[in-house]
């Protein structure tokens, strides 16, 4: 028996000290109401939970953003209201006016209230605000800039090439022949084209194609066909030399089609043969279409290298496009864009997934594609990416001028969590000149019924304005919908993880309470238990 040390009085404290620190944690929760109070108490838990708080707060705050850009619109729209009024008053005296019972001074009477209206209209614009901001004074009318679909250089025409041409060899022995020509998506069928050798044959068929043309544009004066070229170039020798059909119309979205027809008189020659098909493997015929580079084009793109760059602006973010596979590439006058359009879009694509990795935002993906003999580049995310090209000498050797479908300017109303979730709102210049009516004069019989028109078009203006307006303050009340709804999942989310549960964090406090009483009383016990030394003192 020893009493320097008793062991069983200190596993006793022990127990008691960690029983006495359960109860505390189960009280700091139990009067806290969360779960997680510190960082010790789950420190994932706690990283999750506060992400998911900036997250919230950020919703409820884009609420706010959303309900006060409503109130913004409304009061835009509210003063529109007055501005149609005006301009319906105006309508009405100009109608008045332009009847003939009228005296001029019965018309002077009748302007002398246009003018006042007229400066009603003016005041409306210069002074409606928001929050000290101008509203219809066409400060917020916003520009266009940049765009999402590109036009690489001229596109050329459609075309077909005999290559090394051969102007004196016989091609069918001067026997007469029926061809069908598609230009334009137009079909015209000829017959008796013939020659003693190939220069002759086109010859023959220029001359029987022109006449057709003219024929079909005369009956067809609204919609005429452009008569395609027949010329020789590129001339090595007396029997090698370049013949080309290119059609009139730049940027022609259809082929030069060519066929030979069914001819009772030629056995050798069946129905509808593709004249392009039959000679391409001894004549080295090749067709072209809309869609190839520019001689001009060519040259530019050609002499991008590996380490240039073309500046690009996505979601907000600026970011460099390194032109690694387009730099690398091969292009030449005349060739099809549709190489030069993959390896863009793999070097664009290529720099969105870098700066995805570098940001965690998804820019999605970009396509690049040729149609109508454009470069269009089109994001996979069209309502919340705007490509926006510029800035580089880059951008202009490739043609990337854009189309107007990036806007900057007006106002950027912050209608999410993140940055970059923006709605962009443009007022336009709401006053008198602005809605050409500012010279609208009724003292005559003919200015009336000239305001007639200027006031329609001017109240389609105001219409169309307000409709934007309704339409956009719709939009708002459908996102503050959706934002109340994810603050209130992501709430439920956040507070399974940050909020304790009253009733099991009760359950735990009770039995750790039981415990330390416990341990408590078994501590008094473990004291005594010593004192049976006394015993073998006696």
């Amino acid at each position: 028996m020893r009493i320097n040390h008793n062991i069983s009085a200190l596993n006793t404290y022990r127990m008691l000290t960690l029983n006495n620190t359960a109860v505390a944690k189960s009280l700091e929760k139990l009067s806290s109401g969360l779960r997680i109070n510190r960082a010790a108490d789950d420190a994932a838990g706690l990283a999750i939970s506060e992400k998911m708080r900036a997250q919230i707060r950020g919703l409820e705050q884009a609420q706010r953003n959303a309900q006060d850009a409503i109130s913004l619109i409304q009061t835009a729209e509210g003063a529109l209201n007055e501005t149609h009024s005006i301009l319906q008053r105006m309508r009405e005296l100009a109608i008045q006016s332009a009847n003939a019972t009228n005296t001029d001074d019965d018309r002077k009477a009748l302007q002398d209230e246009i003018k006042q209206l007229i400066s009603e209209i003016d005041r409306i614009g210069e002074t409606t605000e928001f929050n000290t901001m101008k509203l219809l004074n066409g400060t917020l009318s916003g520009n266009q800039v940049g765009g999402v679909g590109s036009k690489l250089g001229d596109a050329t025409a459609a075309y077909i090439l005999v290559d090394d041409f051969n102007p004196g060899s016989s091609v069918t022995s001067g026997i007469s022949q029926n061809v069908q020509v598609i230009v334009d998506g137009v079909t015209f069928n000829l017959t008796g084209v013939t020659g003693e050798d190939q220069f002759q044959w086109f010859q023959s068929l220029q001359t029987k194609l022109y006449a057709a043309i003219d024929a079909y544009n005369a009956a067809n004066p609204n919609a005429p066909v452009v008569k395609p070229t027949f010329e020789i170039k590129d001339v090595q020798s007396q029997t090698s030399m370049d013949f080309v059909i290119t059609s009139g119309t730049k940027g022609s979205k259809f082929q030069i089609e060519i066929r030979l027809l069914d001819d009772p008189s030629n056995t050798s020659a069946p129905a509808a043969t593709d004249l392009v098909a039959e000679l391409i493997n001894n004549n080295n015929w090749t067709a072209g279409s809309d869609g190839q580079l520019s001689a001009t084009a060519a040259d530019a793109v050609t002499k991008l290298n590996d380490t240039d760059k073309l500046k690009m602006v996505v979601n907000g973010y600026t970011i460099e496009v390194m032109l690694n596979t387009v730099g690398e590439g091969t292009y030449n006058a005349g060739d099809d864009m549709t190489q030069l359009a993959s390896d863009l879009e793999t070097d664009i694509n290529a720099a969105l997934a870098n700066y995805k990795d570098l940001t965690g935002v998804d820019f999605g993906t970009v396509t690049v594609s040729v149609k109508d003999g454009a470069l269009v580049v089109e994001s996979s995310n069209p309502d919340t990416v705007t490509i926006q090209f510029g800035v580089y000498d880059v951008s202009n050797a490739l043609g990337l001028a854009g189309t107007g479908t990036a806007v900057t300017g007006g106002l950027n109303f912050h209608i999410g969590a993140n940055k970059g979730q923006t709605l962009n709102l443009q007022l336009n210049d709401m006053r008198a000149a602005a809605l050409n009516v500012a010279d609208v004069d009724i003292s005559t019989a003919d200015g009336a019924q000239n305001a007639i028109a200027k006031l329609d078009s001017a109240l389609k203006k105001v219409s169309e304005e307000r409709a934007k307006l309704g339409a956009i303050q719709n939009r708002l009340e459908h996102t503050i919908n959706n934002l109340g709804t994810a603050a209130e999942n992501l709430t439920a989310a956040e507070s399974r993880i940050r909020d304790v549960d009253m009733a099991k964090e009760m359950m735990e406090f009770t039995k750790m309470n039981i415990l330390a009483q416990a341990a408590t009383a078994m501590l008094a016990q473990a004291n005594q238990t010593p004192q049976g030394v006394l015993q073998l003192l006696r």
